[in-house]
């Protein structure tokens, strides 16, 4: 994990690379394109789609010499909420408190059913797991801070 810095929003964010807004992109085109299937598990009588994402960090970010973007967990809240087939929860970790609680303050002043888990991933990915529906329909994101790139050969 990097250092975290003053954000645009008066919050600390992380430095991340320029390939974060092409990730983005493609989280949101994915929370997009699959509105129409979460329509069928959300409502009072359903079982309920919920978003994961299980390194969140603090929910915004500043690319490297540019400008201020909205973190994964906050991205596709926002995302899944103008498609008109919000989430029914936002399932939220990470490893440190204070990114941790960054990301749940933001996500709840986003208007988003969040629940935050501390700890590691392999150990939240268990708890999370346990307490969903299993009927529901349940989109994890896991993209860990500072992976090493995949080389394909």
């Amino acid at each position: 994990m990097g250092e975290l810095i003053p954000g645009d929003d008066g919050n600390l964010v992380e430095e991340v690379g320029s390939w974060a807004t092409t990730k983005h992109e493609y989280l949101r085109r994915y929370i997009d394109i699959s509105r129409g299937v979460r329509q069928r598990f959300i409502g009072p009588r359903n079982a309920g789609a919920s978003y994961i994402d299980l390194f969140s960090g603090p929910g915004r970010a500043k690319i490297r010499n540019g400008e201020f973007i909205e973190g994964s967990c906050v991205a596709a809240w926002e995302m899944s909420r103008r498609g008109g087939s919000p989430f029914s929860q936002v399932i939220i970790a990470d490893s440190d408190p204070e990114r941790l609680d960054l990301a749940e303050r933001r996500l709840l002043q986003a208007g988003a059913p969040v629940k935050a888990h501390l700890g590691k991933a392999a150990d939240t990915a268990k708890v999370i797991a346990m307490g969903l529906n299993p009927y529901g329909l349940h989109f994890a994101f896991i993209d860990p801070f500072n992976w090493p790139p995949l080389t394909l050969r």
